[in-house]
Formats: structure tokens, C-alpha cells, sequence
């Protein structure tokens, strides 16, 4: 009995002793994989938070040296928090519970290339007695900034000028001074990132040339990257600073055809022509003017400029400044260029003229169109008359064009009526206008005398010689000039009027029949 006793003694006790063995190999199983008892008792990050507007507002970007705030669930027997590594005990914590944890990211918060390992780069992580909880943060540089830009005087210069620029050329040494730079791993000039390696870097500065082939003018790609320089982190972060970038000046070389195959040095302007300028740098041409008019329709490009002129253009004698006359202007913000190009209205073009034997002294009119641009008036044998007048009334020597630049009034100087030939009015070089070879043609239109006894027909007769019975040209056509002596009908009047008189008569047979 007494034996019976003692075992079932051992037997609860060896029980008892294997239920805490298990229990105890369990727990020891449960810690081996980072469980706790509880899992209700794990710490746990939900967000990361800094104050924005009186509010803690959730972020996934943090500056060092910012105050934050970590909010999730166990948090209040968190021991330490590690930013990037870096570890913030929780004395140094500025408030804490068990949903929340403030504090600040240290100054000595590694970032960037300094953090050593890979596996906590961009991290938070809590630490407590039984569990430690990581989540993602990217931590970047206290004050990325540019303050300004500083301009090597030259290409062997170790230290740049003493005062920054607001531009500088293609091409030039320059120093991007600031802060935080020492994490800039790309620089963008016009939206344009340089392939150059740096010359220096740091945090306070980054030394490296402006790339001669950053985009200019139509060439940059976006309006908000056009005079600017960006830098950016290897965390993502960018700063903006604006910045003129000048470019080599513009120049031109030859004016084409719209379509570029043929090289012109005139033009006449209708309206709707189009020109397509030559040269280097255009992109960056702002303004073109045409006779030092601007022009509203145009595209630029690196090396061409294509123009539409309008159909007002002034051109000759109208445009009042000489020394822009027959030019192309082009203007960019580095500067401009200058072509000649011979600007040309169209052609004179004569009709008639009021009198066409009119004498030295006597006032003629001609008549036509396109006479807007006339700048002289030559008679047969190549006798000019040069000065437009500016007066209603011509002067010897001077003509007038009316305000259409349908007619022009002038007097027939001398030796203007010595030879026969045509009249001619004359715009530009090679661009006037010829009437018919009428001019002082005395044996074709008028005769002041006749070779036998004053007949003009050797069949006899006199009735179409008379200055009686011939009929009186208006004074339209004669205008201010005398009227011949004598004046013979032409032979197809004569005939015409033959014809007429033998139909009237077959008319008037017909109706007595």
C-alpha cells in the first residue's frame, strides 16, 4: 500500500515536470523564431508623421533634423529608435505612449552614400524587449539648395569669381553653390542632364562646365525648364534655380526658296511668299523683322528660319528709312544678325498715256498699275526724270504718283520728244514697266504735213485732212497738251466705215424689197 502511495508521489510530480519541460521547449521554439507570447504585444509602425498645419500629417520623405512622429500599436516599452541605423534612445524621445513615439532625426543621421549598409538605407526601425519592427523612410539631407552660381574667370582657375552671376555662356566653367549638394548625383541645364563628370563636389559646392550642347530656345523642351538649373539627389529630391543660359548669337548666310533648293537675293512680296533664312543658332531668334518691320508668322530652328511676308509689307519707296531698306533682321537674347535681300513690289504696269506727241515743257498723265514704287520715268532716248515730287502739281524735272499708284503726272523734259519709242517707268532695278512704242511716233498716229499739195491720198480728196471735220480727241486724252494741226484717219476707219455704209445700204435694199 505504502509502495502504491510513493508512485502515484513520482508519477504526478514526473507529470509535472514534463508540462513545464514543454512548455518551457515551446517558448524557447516561439523565441527561436522571434514570436512573443502574445502577438497582441508586438510593437508595430503604421506611419510616419510631421507637423503640417497644426497637423501631424503622414509622409514617406523626411529631412534630418526633423521632428516626427511615429505612430502604430506596443509602442510605449519601445527601448530605442534607429533612423537609417542611427539609434535615438528613449530617453532622448520627445513624447511617447503606447500609439505614438516623438522625436527628432538626428543631425548624424547617416544619408545617402554614407549610410555602410544596404539593409537599413532609407529605414525606421523600433526596438523592444521582445520584437523589433522596421518600416520604410527616405531620409534625405537637411537643406538641399543653390544660393547662387559663381563664374570661373577662366579654364585653368582653381577658385571661381568672388561674386555669383545671374548667366553665363555655353560652354563655361561655374561653381553651383549651396547646401546638401554633396548628395547631388544629376545636374540639368534646360531640362537637359549633363553627362560630364563633375570637376569637385561637396556640400557646399559643385564645380562643372555648362554643357555646349544644352538645349536653347524652341529647342527646350519644356517652357519651365528654359533658363534654369536643376540638381537632384540620389534620394529623388530636386531644387530649381533659375539661371540664363546664353547661347553664340544667331547669324544668317543666304536666304532660300520655301522649299530650299534655290538660293534668291529678290523677292517680290503679294502677300503669302515664304523665305526660308539660312544660318546657325536661329533657335533662339525671338523677333524677325523685314524692312524693319516684324514679322507675325514664322518657326525656328537650329539652323533655319521659316517666314510667311505679309502682304503690307513696304517695300522701294516706302519704307522712309533708307538704311533699313531691302533688310533682314533677326534678334535673340544673345544677340542678332543682318541680310540683304532685295524687297520688290510688283511690276509697273503701264496702260496708255493721256498724250502720246506731246512737246518738251507739256504735262502728261499715264496711266496703269502698281506705280506706288516708282522712282523714275524714262522717255524715248533714255531721257529720265528721277525726283518724285511731293506736292499735287508736278514741277519740271519731278513727277507725281497718285495716293492708288494708278497714275502718274509729269512734264515731258527736255529732249523727252526728240526720238520715237516707248515710255518707261522704272521701280527697282530690272522691275519697271514699257508702254506700247507710241512715243513721238509722228508718221504712225499724227501729221502735221502732207508731200503732194497737201493730199494725203494720191487718188485725191481732202475731206479726212481737215482740222474741221476730223473728230476732236476729249481732253481727257489730250489732257494739258496741244492738239496737232492736221490729223489723218487712220485706213481701218476708213475701212470700217466703208463696211458700215454697205451694210446700211444692203439694209435698206432688203427692206424696199
Amino acid at each position: 500500500m505504502m509502495k502504491t502511495k510513493q508512485y502515484f508521489k513520482y508519477s504526478r510530480l514526473f507529470f509535472l515536470l514534463l508540462v513545464i519541460g514543454t512548455g518551457l521547449m515551446s517558448c524557447e521554439d516561439e523565441d527561436k523564431y522571434g514570436k512573443t507570447a502574445t502577438d497582441s504585444a508586438k510593437a508595430v509602425i503604421e506611419s510616419v508623421r510631421v507637423m503640417e498645419n497644426e497637423e501631424w500629417t503622414p509622409i514617406v520623405q523626411v529631412r534630418i533634423g526633423t521632428a516626427v512622429r511615429i505612430e502604430g500599436n506596443n509602442l510605449e516599452n519601445v527601448s530605442a529608435v534607429y533612423f537609417n541605423g542611427y539609434e535615438v534612445v528613449a530617453d532622448d524621445f520627445t513624447n511617447f505612449g503606447k500609439t505614438y513615439i516623438e522625436a527628432t532625426v538626428p543631425e548624424e543621421t547617416p544619408i545617402g552614400h554614407q549610410v555602410a549598409d544596404e539593409a537599413v538605407k532609407n529605414t525606421v526601425r523600433v526596438v523592444t524587449d521582445i520584437n523589433e519592427f522596421t518600416s520604410a523612410l527616405n531620409i534625405i539631407s537637411k537643406s538641399l539648395n543653390i544660393s547662387g552660381i559663381a563664374l570661373y574667370n577662366s579654364e585653368e582657375a582653381t577658385v571661381p569669381g568672388a561674386t555669383t552671376v545671374s548667366e553665363a555662356e555655353l560652354g563655361s566653367k561655374i561653381q553651383i553653390q549651396g547646401a546638401g549638394l554633396d548628395f547631388v548625383t544629376a545636374v540639368y541645364f534646360n531640362g537637359k542632364q549633363t553627362e560630364e563628370k563633375f570637376i569637385s563636389q561637396s556640400a557646399g559646392g559643385i564645380t562643372l562646365h555648362i554643357p555646349n550642347d544644352t538645349p536653347l530656345g524652341t529647342n527646350v523642351e519644356a517652357d519651365a525648364d528654359r533658363n534654369t538649373i536643376t540638381v537632384e539627389t540620389e534620394f529623388g529630391e530636386k531644387f530649381i534655380y533659375s539661371f540664363v543660359i546664353k547661347g553664340n548669337p544667331p547669324t544668317l548666310a543666304e536666304v532660300r526658296s520655301a522649299d530650299g533648293t534655290e538660293v534668291i537675293t529678290t523677292t517680290t512680296t503679294f502677300g503669302g511668299e515664304i523665305l526660308r533664312l539660312v544660318g546657325t543658332h536661329l533657335e533662339t531668334v525671338t523677333k524677325v523683322y523685314c524692312n524693319e518691320v516684324e514679322m507675325t508668322e514664322f518657326t525656328a530652328e537650329a539652323e533655319t528660319i521659316v517666314l510667311t511676308l505679309p502682304a503690307d509689307l513696304p517695300v522701294g519707296s516706302a519704307v522712309k528709312d533708307e538704311s533699313v531698306k531691302n533688310t533682314i533682321r533677326v534678334v535673340s537674347d544673345f544677340g542678332e544678325a543682318v541680310l540683304n535681300l532685295e524687297f520688290r513690289g510688283p511690276a509697273p504696269i503701264v496702260d496708255r498715256v493721256s498724250h502720246t506727241l506731246a512737246k518738251a515743257g507739256e504735262r502728261i498723265r499715264i496711266y496703269g498699275h502698281n506705280f506706288a514704287n516708282v522712282t523714275k520715268v524714262v522717255f524715248p532716248g533714255d531721257v529720265s526724270v528721277t525726283t518724285k515730287g511731293t506736292g499735287e502739281e508736278p514741277e519740271t524735272g519731278t513727277f507725281i504718283i497718285n495716293e492708288a499708284g494708278t497714275t502718274i503726272d509729269v512734264i515731258v523734259p527736255d529732249g523727252g520728244d526728240a526720238l520715237p519709242g516707248a515710255l518707261y517707268v522704272e521701280a527697282e532695278a530690272d522691275n519697271g514697266g514699257y508702254s506700247y512704242s507710241y512715243m513721238n511716233c509722228k508718221d504712225n498716229i499724227f501729221i502735221s504735213s502732207f508731200n503732194s499739195n497737201n493730199d494725203a491720198y494720191k487718188s485725191g480728196g481732202t475731206g479726212d485732212i481737215s482740222t474741221t471735220n476730223a473728230e476732236i480727241p476729249s481732253n481727257e486724252d489730250l489732257f494739258w497738251c496741244t492738239k496737232p494741226l492736221n490729223i489723218r484717219l487712220l485706213e481701218i476707219l476708213e475701212m470700217v466705215c466703208n463696211i458700215m455704209v454697205s451694210l446700211l445700204m444692203r439694209l435698206q435694199m432688203e427692206r424696199g424689197a
